[in-house]
């Protein structure tokens, strides 16, 4: 009989877990299916307009151009700076429409300020600038 012997090393016995992870997805799927989804009741709420947000029609603006060669346009037609006032005054007969004074890129901000002042002595009380 040899000396050393050769012990044979049993292996470790192994779990098998695939009837266990079978199991827990037939398990998840029952109680996914089964599962009744509630609907929770609100509180409905009364949202009140806020007083700004009028919409203002393209047709209830009086708008300006001012071009890069220093004309002052309504609705295509050249009226000049002199031609602001009684144009407004035509136009806000009994009550207030907002001005919209628009400038051309090589537009002259003197000349923007100019038609800006005759609108306020016309009696227009919301006049701004629009960039186009």
């Amino acid at each position: 009989m040899p000396r050393h012997r050769v012990i044979e090393e049993e292996a470790a016995p192994e779990i098998n877990l695939s009837p266990m992870i079978d199991c827990i997805f037939i398990l998840l799927i029952f109680f996914i299916v089964t599962t009744v989804f509630v609907e929770e009741v609100g509180l409905d709420v009364n949202k009140p307009q806020a007083a700004s947000s009028v919409s203002i029609e393209e047709n209830d603006t009086i708008e300006f151009l001012v071009t890069a060669d220093g004309e002052v346009l309504y609705e295509g037609e050249d009226i000049g700076v002199n031609g602001v006032a009684p144009k407004i005054k035509q136009l806000m007969v009994g009550e207030d429409i907002p001005v919209s004074i628009k400038c051309e890129k090589k537009g002259q901000f003197g000349m923007m300020a100019k038609v800006y002042a005759e609108a306020v002595n016309a009696g227009a009380e919301n006049v701004h600038y629009v960039p186009k």
